[in-house]
């Protein structure tokens, strides 16, 4: 038998004694005498069962049931992802709450009643969580085919609100389209169309980000689309658009430098643009020098200091704060600070870490995404939703002059609040096709799946 050790000639015990026992871990060469019997290697007990093949895996989970603790899952949650579900409905409601609390004192002004924007706000909040569960249940991968077509209706509604009868303006800006039954923000739909058309691009095969004259089209698009809503005019949400576009160019390879290079000179027109005078001039001026301010330009800005340092700690409580009733947009662009004047120190920190919180659970969709057009998506949605929440509470709490950028998810207005419910549906979207690794115990140490 090949595994019977055997004795050679020369060896003790053969033919010519030899010392040692050298032959106990030997083995038989073919051709080679053996001496005495050679025992047979006998088949299984009929104590041992005999069962098909398994994996370790499941030999593991077997032999050692009683010490498996419970195991999650692959599938994972229907929604994607519940903590950035959860996170979006509380802000969402927060937000219903205080356009309802700060909208009394701007309807007197336009002669209507507060609790119809209130009313307005929870349809639109409805329509977008309509919305969120059509993109949930859409596989964010059709969205891929449609890019460029809703890029195309996005730039023909940016140059139609200028148009007489379809375009809408309101305090000196064409930002709207009039649909006689409501107004649409083009704008607002252009963060998404342009996010789909990058993310699109970069993932094209035809394409690479190091060859320089491939980054043309992406860069030539990012520019029409934030010179027209510039010139609406909508700078801060042109800004908006500019940071999730740059980063979905950063997310898909594009060198730093060239990046460096591309927001200098950014920066280079839009201190042009603020040389040029006007009212962006006007709020430059104030935010640098306060206390020079005949016209009353930043008139928000202190109003929206007195209301965050009364404050104080708790807060004065819902409905019973002073400075709404002073605060020009005190429902829309300066909302967080009625917030605060009404919640105080910790409600306020409860509300940024709500935001921080969406903006984690974003892109740590975007770090297990499996494939480039879901992660270069989930950045440049992370990014537009966060960098627009940052900016709002900087102008807010006058570190930055004002922008007139909305509080996303909270302030009032609807082509802002379904665009970005939208857009978390389209992320809720691909975290649930792209699921977090399972982890599970196995005797008290966590074990990923498969790698037992």
């Amino acid at each position: 038998h090949p595994h019977t050790p055997s004795r050679q000639p020369g060896e003790r015990g053969g033919v010519g004694g030899r010392s040692g026992a050298a032959w106990i871990y030997r083995y038989a060469h073919p051709g080679l005498l053996q001496q005495g019997y050679v025992p047979r290697l006998r088949g299984a007990r009929r104590s041992v069962p005999r069962c098909r093949a398994r994996t370790n895996t499941a030999l593991i989970a077997e032999n050692t049931q009683s010490e498996l603790k419970p195991v999650v899952h692959a599938r994972g949650p229907q929604v994607g992802d519940q903590w950035l579900l959860y996170a979006v409905t509380v802000v969402v409601a927060l937000g219903v709450l205080l356009v309802l609390d700060t909208s009394y004192a701007w309807a007197a002004v336009v002669n209507d009643s507060g609790r119809s924007y209130a009313l307005r706000q929870a349809v639109y909040a409805v329509v977008g969580f309509l919305g969120l569960a059509v993109m949930l249940r859409t596989d964010y991968r059709r969205l891929r085919n449609i890019s460029g077509t809703l890029l195309i209706l996005v730039l023909v509604a940016l140059c139609a609100v200028w148009l007489p009868f379809i375009g809408h303006s309101e305090g000196g800006a064409a930002r709207w389209i009039n649909l006689r039954f409501t107004k649409v923000q083009p704008s607002e739909l252009a963060k998404i169309a342009l996010v789909l058309y990058l993310a699109r691009f970069f993932t094209d095969r035809h394409y690479s980000v190091a060859h320089r004259p491939h980054l043309f089209a992406p860069l030539l698009v990012l520019g029409l689309v934030c010179g027209l809503i510039e010139r609406e005019p909508d700078l801060g949400t042109a800004i908006v658009v500019m940071m999730g576009g740059l980063s979905v160019f950063f997310a898909a390879g594009v060198r730093l430098r060239r990046l460096v290079v591309v927001v200098g000179a950014l920066a280079c027109v839009g201190l042009l643009v603020v040389a040029g005078g006007g009212y962006r001039g006007g709020r430059i001026s104030v935010f640098l020098n306060p206390e020079n301010d005949p016209k009353h330009i930043g008139l928000q800005a202190q109003r929206s200091g007195l209301a965050i340092g009364s404050g104080m700690l708790t807060g004065m409580g819902l409905g019973k704060g002073r400075e709404k009733y002073y605060i020009p947009a005190a429902n829309t662009d300066y909302i967080f600070a009625t917030y605060a004047e009404e919640t105080g120190f910790l409600g306020s920190v409860l509300l940024v870490g709500l935001y921080m919180l969406i903006a984690q659970r974003g892109f740590a969709i975007a770090l297990r995404c499996s494939d480039g057009f879901g992660r270069l998506l989930a950045v440049g949605i992370s990014t537009i939703i966060s960098g627009q929440a940052a900016l709002n509470l900087m102008v807010t709490t006058s570190l930055l002059p004002s922008t007139g950028v909305p509080l996303p998810l909270v302030s009032s207005g609807g082509s802002s609040l379904v665009s970005v419910l939208v857009s978390v549906g389209i992320l809720l979207s691909i975290a649930h096709r792209n699921p977090a690794p399972v982890v599970q115990k196995l005797h008290g140490q966590p074990v990923s799946r498969g790698s037992a």
